[in-house]
């Protein structure tokens, strides 16, 4: 859902590019994410250990890594898109994973850099806030999600018309 939503909203957008953009290869790098937004949609994930959709965090990062070289001198937009997946890693993995990933979002962030104009300072102050942010959010989301399987667990384990209170 991501990939193909952000595929769309870089294509609806394209009119609207900052200034010194690559309009050609943002549209290439839209087009990429919505074609891997499909295929990923369609992908027999139930048959697939739930580990399996960490293959798709690297293609997002590369995406939004080549966005960010074509993308132009506006850097309002830089680190949204890593909060987005970060915000997806916590709920569809467990706890940990975030931080896990947090090097390769690094590498994501910051390599971009140094192909925009600008202070590369500037950059990696960002990158010093965004991405531990990125890794609390995903992190603190992960840690809700499986506090929700546990409760989900235990009040199964109770049985229909049983209170957990009750059961012993």
């Amino acid at each position: 859902m991501f990939f193909a939503g952000a595929g769309v909203l870089g294509l609806v957008t394209l009119p609207l590019p900052a200034p010194g953009s690559d309009a050609t290869a943002i549209a290439a790098v839209c087009a990429a994410a919505l074609a891997l937004g499909v295929a990923i949609w369609v992908a027999p994930w139930e048959r697939w250990p739930r580990g399996a959709s960490l293959a798709i965090v690297p293609p997002a990062f590369a995406l939004i890594a080549l966005g960010n070289v074509f993308g132009g001198e506006d850097l309002h937009a830089y680190g949204v898109f890593f909060v987005v997946a970060f915000v997806w890693i916590g709920v569809a993995h467990p706890q940990r994973t975030s931080a896990a990933l947090a090097p390769l979002a690094v590498v994501a962030y910051v390599l971009p850099l140094f192909f925009l104009p600008g202070s590369r300072g500037v950059g990696l102050a960002s990158a010093a806030i965004t991405i531990p942010v990125c890794v609390l959010v995903g992190e603190g989301i992960g840690w809700g999600v499986g506090r929700l399987e546990q409760i989900e667990l235990a009040l199964a384990r109770t049985g229909p018309g049983r209170s957990a209170s009750r059961a012993g």
